[in-house]
């Protein structure tokens, strides 16, 4: 059984979740309660951006601009690893 936060739903999403979202907690194993919002939201916008204008993106192509960080030993998190970072 899985556990769904309800922000996802609020950007749109319905389950199942799109392939390079899926993609993405299963390669990180992480659970989708332990994402915060702008986890959800980079994750969205990174697949809408695959499926308009590039679509060999991967989800291995993530760490050229962002890192998950734990935030209170929890929950997970992007933080850029460029100045110019891909997204916000």
């Amino acid at each position: 059984m899985a556990f769904f936060n309800a922000f996802p739903f609020t950007l749109g999403l319905q389950f199942p979740f799109p392939d390079f979202i899926t993609e993405f907690f299963h390669i990180t194993k992480i659970s989708f309660s332990q994402t915060i919002p702008m986890l959800w939201r980079v994750l969205l916008v990174l697949d809408q951006i695959k499926n308009a204008h590039i679509p060999d993106l991967s989800v291995h192509d993530l760490p050229l601009a962002y890192r998950l960080r734990c935030h209170c030993s929890c929950r997970f998190l992007f933080y850029s690893t460029s100045s110019n970072p891909l997204i916000l």
